[in-house]
């Protein structure tokens, strides 16, 4: 095995080391009209609010109930009947907010997490004005085209590792259930019919060395973005022109938090079977940053792992690197 940039082949039976790559640019299928950023990936038991037929069903709808507001209340679409249908989904004592425009719903809830967080607390916005997807790059949205909310939750000390992942398998199985056309490009994409659908951002807070509470944003297409032949992204009224932003926050938000409820039990074992039967990447030769190799698949830390030209495995961590396929 090889550290990344080695020119000395190793056996090919050896254990990958994890290396670090250059990142590269990416565009952003978090908003309507695929702009530059990033993001990272998942699977979910949950069922009580979900889709049948890759399309909304009346439970992912019920009687208006407006959000807290955080900067000015959101009217529409998020005041609707689906937030009063996740309240009753996520329970007493869930913070749960709705507004028009923030900022940025990962920063806001990253401040209000540094200043203690008692309660696990969802703010979703119709638009941001300061977006931010991996790596710092912009995070686009448009209301009614696109759905971007964060979930802030205080962290027990259960290991992070593979949670990005796990997170995007959460989110493509309350979608699509049947797992025929939603794939999870590693380490952030989510993709429909090949293209990009979204992407995830989690972030932490700590207190010394422990990780305090974790802050999970999400962002995804609603409506058809506009054709662009450089990075072709997808909205989720492809699988079915009734999906809402409202609609899809019902039904993946119970989906996040079970997976979050679960963590400490089931950790990113539980998790990776969801998350193989996904991949996009799996099988393909790839592009990562220096590297160049055949994707294996993922590894029991959540790493991608290549084996290049001459035999050698590696290890790529999730967060590190651009991945681009190879193919035709």
């Amino acid at each position: 095995m090889t550290r990344a940039g080695s020119t000395t082949a190793a056996r090919p039976t050896a254990r990958p080391r994890r290396s670090r790559a250059a990142s590269g640019s990416r565009r952003c299928a978090t908003c309507s009209r695929a702009r530059s950023c990033s993001t990272t990936t998942a699977w979910c038991s949950t069922r009580a609010i979900r889709p049948s037929s890759s399309g909304p069903t009346s439970a992912c709808a019920a009687p208006p109930t407006a959000g807290a507001p955080c900067w000015r209340p959101s009217a529409d679409p998020m005041a609707g009947d689906a937030l009063t249908a996740l309240r009753l989904a996520l329970g007493p004592g869930f913070d749960l907010q709705a507004v028009a425009e923030c900022p940025s719903t990962n920063s806001t809830l990253l401040e209000a997490a540094r200043q203690g967080l008692s309660a696990p607390r969802l703010l979703v916005a119709d638009r941001q004005t300061a977006g931010r997807g991996r790596l710092g790059r912009a995070w686009h949205s448009w209301p009614g085209a696109s759905l971007t909310f964060s979930l802030a939750w205080p962290w027990q000390g259960a290991p992070l590792t593979g949670l990005s992942l796990a997170v995007g398998a959460a989110l493509a199985e309350a979608l699509e259930p049947q797992g025929q056309r939603m794939r999870l490009k590693w380490p952030n994409d989510l993709r429909l019919d090949e293209a990009k659908l979204g992407g995830i951002l989690i972030e932490t807070v700590l207190k010394g060395d422990r990780v305090q509470a974790v802050v999970v944003g999400v962002g995804l297409n609603v409506a058809e973005p506009e054709a662009d032949p450089g990075q072709p992204a997808a909205g989720l009224q492809r699988l079915d022109p009734r999906w809402t932003a409202s609609t899809a926050l019902a039904c993946v938000g119970p989906a996040l938090v079970a997976l979050l409820n679960g963590w400490p039990r089931e950790g990113w074992a539980g998790w990776r079977t969801a998350f193989e039967a996904r991949d996009a990447l799996r099988g393909l030769r790839v592009q990562a940053g220096a590297l160049q190799g055949t994707v294996l698949g993922v590894d029991g830390e959540g790493a991608l792992t290549l084996r290049d030209d001459a035999g050698g495995l590696h290890a790529v961590a999730a967060g590190e690197v651009s991945v681009r396929s190879m193919e035709g």
